[in-house]
């Protein structure tokens, strides 16, 4: 590598010959984002294993390899950590703003205003408010724009289209998706989102507002809490918050100014007439029409846009006609409508009628999808139509076509540079209502559509099982909304095959993106819905096994969402309702079951319950389920510390395939796997197992999976005594573990980096670690978790001279059965070295205190004796 200087030139050198920001060049490395600038500004070096990946996400040239790690590795270590207040968790790779699907027309004005007013101090709410069609969504989006590439706001510019949501629940949820934060069932949404977002200068533009209004008391929350965050949003109604700014939006101008012999109104016309009619020109006639047109439609451009498209059709005095006519007849019935509302409705009824039946029926159909759809989408759509109209299958691209010309369907293209084709909000509402004129037409296209997206899950679930997840996982992102409507179709059916089938896919999206409070609102709907119909499950057996399906599925998610005692509920309820215990349907539920139950820290039942699961899976020769069954039972055999269990049950799950399904679960197994022959002291084939978990989890952004690769390779590098290479790993991983939110993971990570921390010294950092966690697992009742802060504890009372206020700690946690094997050895270690410093008496004496007090209440005192 030619004269290097720093790692973080070199870095920022790569990322600018990628044309890569930050948040892309971290999502390729598969690390946090706030870890990746660490690095590129000099702060923290990397550990070896991500110096490694940095090398191969920006395609360091293999002849400069060695050059970039020794520079990386070269890199001077930083002092001892500062914990003292936890670091907010880095923001997920922003998504990139949409690009503008047309030109900006007459708003140079109100555009200089809106940047004007967004760069003020005292501005941090602004609302563009003004009727449906009036363009606020085209003036956001260019001021989005030209902010993010002023650097206005240098942690990034996050769109968030608000018009597919139903309510304030999804919108919540949009929202922390966009952030990459994972919702915690019973803590505050506005403390969880303001967290990610503190000390951070980021412009947040919400999109489509107006039927989400409630969340505006989340808005002002979050401009409370984190003073860097600006809002702009979108919306037919203010927000009516203390600290909102306002621009109403009116039409464009229908009348020529000074400096110009054409009005803005008129000049939108002409362009989007031409886009239709390439040879179309303004006459002095034609431009006394158009400015009529223009008038008489309030220079509303989503109206104008309408009209301008009839150009191959009609004159515009024609044009002009048409909508005067519509205009008075839609007076006399709609008297207090506003002008511009009786103008939209007049140019969507007259564009209505002048499509041929085959377009209406595309273009209705269309109107079911939300966020678009891919053309085989459509196409699934229209293969049946009611009687009397004709076929449009073998000619549905040009009908796409003929739509788009018309400016009711619009093409855009996804990441991959693919076509979607969606509809304005407001053409899709008036669409909706045209479908719903005919009930049969309506059930007989959301059957169709449901059908296509179960399908699609089905198949993804198959692809999975192959080991092909990355390639359709951003694919399914994207139809999200479309997967949740077909899901709710088929429950709504009672259609429990269905449901068995796409529930797997629909569980593995949920999973890998980590989007646990959506999938609780989701599951938590449809089992209310069930549970209203379900009178008997002996008489109802098809709505009894749905009902018990959604209960599980609710149940697995309670557990990532650490809600054990209502994960335990809703297991437990779903299994009861089977009527024959051999039922596949079972399985699910008992082996997520055995997970919580380990976690609450009755391992005897978690194991048994395992090994149930294991047994019937062989009779039922189900190779793919039998495989996560016994992952989960190496998950239990790891908790106990019975390595030799975990061992068989990972290889065998090898054996049977080399990708025993999709990769979290097979990822899930190394890792298991490395932590069990790790605390046997392999620590090569340790370290060999983990990269592997890695090499599988970062193609997929399977955070969890990496930050406990990542975590075991800590482990691996402090039984090395590599104590600065642990503590650098262990960071990355609480980098990453703060992003997911998931408390089983920071407990286990944070717990190992006080140890860490400990044994490096550093007992400030050790004690701050642990009085963040101690709380946080007890509150989730996270028993394996308590009793690791219990052992952290006594080390560090141990090491300030205090054997007798750690011993009813080792002792209590030597004796738990809760405890997992790795906690137990350590403190079994601690105890041995204390036994020369206490009398026999007083190891009796702590003994009884760790049999008669409360964990929690022995934990307090720990901590109040670290405070002396």
């Amino acid at each position: 590598m030619a004269a290097p200087t720093t790692l973080g030139s070199v870095l920022r050198l790569r990322r600018a010959a990628l044309d890569l920001t930050q948040e892309a060049a971290a999502e390729r490395v598969g690390c946090a984002v706030d870890t990746f600038r660490a690095f590129e500004s000099g702060l923290r070096r990397p550990s070896l294993p991500m110096a490694e990946r940095l090398a191969m996400a920006l395609a360091i040239p293999e002849a400069e390899r060695a050059a970039f790690l020794q520079l990386a590795r070269a890199q001077p270590a930083p002092g001892r950590a500062q914990v003292a207040a936890p670091a907010p968790p880095p923001l997920a790779a922003l998504a990139p703003l949409p690009s503008p699907i047309a030109s900006l027309m007459g708003r140079e004005a109100e555009l200089t205003r809106v940047l004007a007013r967004i760069r003020e101090p005292a501005c941090r709410v602004l609302t563009l408010a003004g009727p449906g069609g009036v363009g606020k969504t085209r003036l956001a989006l260019q001021a989005a724009h030209d902010l993010q590439q002023a650097g206005d706001f240098p942690d990034g510019v996050l769109w968030v289209n608000l018009a597919p949501v139903a309510n304030t629940e999804e919108a919540q949820q949009a929202l922390a998706n966009a952030l990459g934060v994972t919702l915690r069932a019973g803590a505050a949404v506005a403390g969880q989102l303001a967290h990610a977002l503190a000390s951070r200068r980021i412009l947040l533009v919400l999109d489509n507002l107006e039927h989400v209004l409630p969340l505006a008391i989340l808005i002002d929350e979050l401009l409370r809490q984190a003073p860097g965050l600006r809002v702009l949003a979108t919306s037919r109604e203010r927000l009516r918050l203390q600290a909102e700014w306002v621009i109403e939006l009116g039409g464009l101008a229908v009348v020529a100014g000074k400096d110009a012999p054409i009005a803005p109104a008129t000049l939108l016309y002409v362009e989007r007439a031409r886009q239709s009619m390439p040879d179309f020109r303004l006459t002095p006639t034609d431009q006394t029409a158009v400015d009529a047109i223009c008038r008489e439609l309030a220079g509303v451009p989503l109206a104008i846009e309408l009209a301008a498209a009839w150009t191959p059709v009609l004159t515009p005095a024609e044009i002009a006609a048409e909508i005067r006519r519509d205009l008075d007849f839609l007076a006399t019935h709609e008297r207090f409508a506003a002008p511009h509302h009786r103008s939209l409705r007049a140019v969507f009824t007259r564009s209505w009628a002048l499509l041929t039946p085959g377009e209406q029926a595309v273009c209705a159909r269309l109107a079911l999808f939300r966020g678009g759809c891919t053309r085989e989408a459509v196409a699934a759509i229209v293969a049946e139509l009611p009687d009397g109209l004709p076929p449009v299958s073998a000619r549905l691209l040009p009908t796409l076509a003929a739509l788009v010309q018309k400016s009711l369907v619009r093409r855009v293209s996804d990441r991959q540079g693919g076509s979607r084709y969606e509809l304005h909000e407001l053409v899709r509402q008036f669409a909706m209502e045209e479908l719903q004129r005919d009930p049969a037409a309506l059930a007989q296209a959301r059957r169709l559509h449901a059908a296509y997206f179960l399908d699609l899950m089905q198949r993804w679930a198959a692809a999975l099982q192959s080991g092909a997840a990355a390639a359709m996982q951003n694919d399914l992102t994207l139809e999200v909304d479309n997967l949740r409507l077909a899901w709710n179709w088929a429950v709504e059916q009672c259609d429990t095959a269905a449901l068995s089938r796409s529930s797997t896919a629909l569980i593995l999206l949920w999973n890998l993106r980590d989007w646990f409070e959506d999938a609780l609102s989701l599951f938590g709907a449809n089992a209310a819905q069930l549970r209203a119909r379900l009178r008997s499950p002996a008489d109802q057996p098809e709505l009894a096994h749905a009902y018990a399906l959604i209960l599980s599925l609710q149940g697995f998610f309670y557990l990532r969402a650490n809600n054990l005692a209502q994960a335990r509920a809703v297991l437990e309820e779903s299994i009861a309702i089977y009527a024959e215990p051999g039922h596949l349907a079972t399985t699910g539920a008992r082996r997520v079951l055995a997970l919580v139950e380990g976690f609450l820290g009755d391992l005897a039942t978690a194991r048994r319950l395992a090994e149930q699961d294991v047994a019937q899976l062989r009779t039922l020769e189900e190779p793919f389920q039998l495989g996560v069954s016994l992952i989960y039972l190496a998950i239990i055999a790891w908790l106990q510390g019975d390595y030799p269990t975990v061992r068989a049950a990972c290889r065998e799950v090898f054996e049977a395939s080399p990708i025993p399904g999709e990769p979290r679960n097979y990822a899930l197994a190394l890792n298991f796997l490395a932590a069990a022959v790790l605390a046997e002291g392999e620590v090569d084939e340790a370290i060999a197992l983990a990269q592997r978990a890695l090499a599988v989890s970062v193609p997929v952004a399977d955070r969890y999976n990496q930050l406990s690769a990542m975590a075991l390779l800590s482990r691996a590098a402090l039984q090395r005594g590599e104590l600065d290479e642990a503590r650098y790993l262990n960071q990355e991983a609480m980098d990453l573990a703060r992003q997911t939110n998931d408390h089983w993971s920071l407990t286990v990570w944070q717990s190992l980096y006080a140890q860490l921390a400990a044994a490096q010294g550093d007992a400030l950092a050790s004690e701050l670690v642990l009085r963040e966690v101690a709380p946080m697992a007890l509150a989730d009742q996270n028993m394996p978790g308590v009793l690791a802060v219990g052992q952290g504890l006594a080390t560090l009372l141990a090491r300030r001279g205090e054997p007798e206020a750690a011993a009813p700690l080792l002792a209590l946690v030597c004796d738990h059965a809760s405890a997992t094997g790795e906690t137990r050895a350590l403190a079994a270690r601690l105890r041995a070295e204390l036994a020369m410093q206490l009398t026999p008496e007083a190891w009796t004496t702590a003994e009884v205190e760790a049999r008669t007090r409360p964990l929690g209440e022995q934990i307090d005192t720990a901590l109040r004796a670290l405070q002396r």
